[in-house]
């Protein structure tokens, strides 16, 4: 259902919009990636019906804007990336709608950034509608310069986009910048070229409008032949007058351009009904000036002084409220400027509040993380340590028994040599055992071993000369 509605989206938005509107009950079993995907083809779609987009669409296209700069990545240059541009540009329309000019200026420029012009799936038409947003902003803020450059960029990719009509339209507008830098040849001279390519594509209507527009810079010239015939040409194939000769509304500054002709070509009843009808259907200040300047010239040359003087201040108090809407409209924009700045001052402030949390945190984590190894380290050192210790015990516990079983056959050993030394006579001191081959023999083996025993050393090694005196004679004594 989504593909169909985004099928439909570019030829029959308004059905677009009625299929997902269809789907709205469902929003609720829908996967995240479909719900972002539903709430993006609606904007869309509601956008491209000339719906006003309001707070409410702003947020929705924030989840949405963040929901893509996470999941898509701008390496793709797939669905996924074309529809994160395509949210950032929409999310930059509400700001607009809303009238958050900054605001918008930003996500337009984010949208822009987004695109990979280097891959052929490039959505080259939403890149040049971008730009042509973002001109029209500049063109709100009195930015000619800035808006020019938005329009170069617009009708260029248009052209990629093999949109020879968004082309030509986008370089005809930026003719108005050159008039707004004071530059009216080349004014005029973009305006004759483009509506001579709108003519040769067979938009005639285009091609009157575009000279039409040229026929106030041409009067002030005082190239009266052209300004006739661009004239005539806009009256006859523009395509913007009512049956009753009237001009549709929003356009009325016509009047101001046909008075003035009349007035140079001396048809001053007929100048007095164009400056008078602008006057009367006009509803911006524009209109108001130009209909009282075209009246207050008209009345100079018909030296009615009274009437001259009427109109020019006519004129100059519609000059101080447009004046005063300008300085109003100045302050407004700044002040959405100061509270976007306020804005993005607090944003970072809390972003780097968080990073400066995030660092803390990290080192935090890193420090109990070291020191966990320090102390596992310690632990195992000294498990280590008590383990070799035990090693080392048990090793010289078996030597010990190895030796004490080795000590024992000693003992029996001498005991055997001793018995038989008391039997046949032979033995009649300790010092024998040293003497004998026998009891060097016991000597020696006693003193390999590794631990004896201090008593059975002494027992081996006999006793000392007052001893062995003392052992002599109680030997003696006992053979006698």
């Amino acid at each position: 259902m989504l593909q169909q509605a985004d099928s439909l989206m570019a030829d029959r938005p308004d059905s677009a919009l009625t299929l997902l509107n269809a789907l709205l009950p469902d929003t609720n079993q829908m996967r995240k990636r479909d719900l972002m995907r539903f709430h993006l083809l609606r904007t869309n779609a509601e956008n491209k019906c000339d719906t006003v987009l309001t707070a409410r669409h702003a947020a929705l296209m924030r989840l949405v804007c963040d929901y893509y700069d996470h999941k898509a990545s701008p390496f793709w240059g797939d669905e996924r990336g074309a529809s994160r541009m395509l949210a950032h540009y929409l999310l930059g329309r509400c700001y607009d709608d809303m009238g958050e000019a900054p605001a918008a200026l930003e996500e337009f420029h984010h949208a822009a950034e987004l695109a990979d012009t280097t891959l052929s799936s490039c959505d080259f038409h939403l890149l040049s509608l971008i730009h042509s947003q973002t001109s029209m902003i500049y063109s709100k803020l009195y930015m000619p310069a800035d808006r020019l450059q938005e329009l170069q960029k617009a009708a260029h990719y248009a052209l990629l986009d093999s949109d020879s009509l968004s082309y030509w339209l986008y370089t005809e507008h930026s003719a108005n910048c050159y008039l707004h830098l004071h530059m009216p040849d080349s004014f005029i001279a973009i305006k004759e070229k483009r509506a001579e390519a709108f003519s040769d594509m067979g938009y005639g209507n285009l091609s009157a409008i575009a000279l039409g527009t040229t026929a106030i810079t041409h009067l002030e010239r005082g190239d009266l032949e052209k300004a006739s015939r661009y004239l005539a040409e806009y009256e006859k194939k523009s395509g913007l007058f009512m049956s009753d000769g009237s001009i549709e509304q929003g356009r009325e500054t016509y009047y101001y351009s046909k008075g003035l002709y009349l007035l140079q070509t001396g048809k001053t009843d007929s100048a007095e009904l164009c400056f008078r009808k602008e006057l009367n259907t006009g509803k911006s200040h524009n209109d108001q000036i130009c209909a009282s300047q075209g009246l207050c010239r008209l009345y100079q040359q018909l030296h009615l002084s009274d009437s001259v003087a009427k109109y020019a201040m006519y004129s100059y108090a519609m000059s101080d409220s447009a004046y005063e809407e300008s300085v109003s409209n100045s302050l407004h924009r700044m002040q959405a400027m100061f509270d976007y700045s306020r804005y993005q001052g607090e944003a970072l402030k809390q972003s780097r509040e968080a990073r400066e949390s995030s660092n803390r945190n990290a080192v935090l984590c890193i420090a109990i993380v070291l020191i966990s190894v320090a102390f596992g380290i310690v632990i195992w050192r000294r498990r280590n340590v008590t383990r070799q210790k035990e090693k080392e015990m048990n090793r010289l516990l078996l030597e010990y028994a190895k030796d004490k079983e080795a000590l024992d056959e000693k003992r029996k050993d001498l005991q055997v040599l001793l018995e038989a030394g008391y039997q046949d006579g032979s033995l009649c001191s300790f010092r024998y055992i040293h003497e004998t081959k026998e009891g060097q023999a016991v000597e020696r083996a006693m003193a390999t071993t590794a631990r004896p025993h201090r008593a059975v050393l002494s027992f081996i090694q006999g006793p000392s000369e007052s001893e062995e005196q003392n052992n002599q004679i109680r030997l003696s004594s006992v053979h006698a």
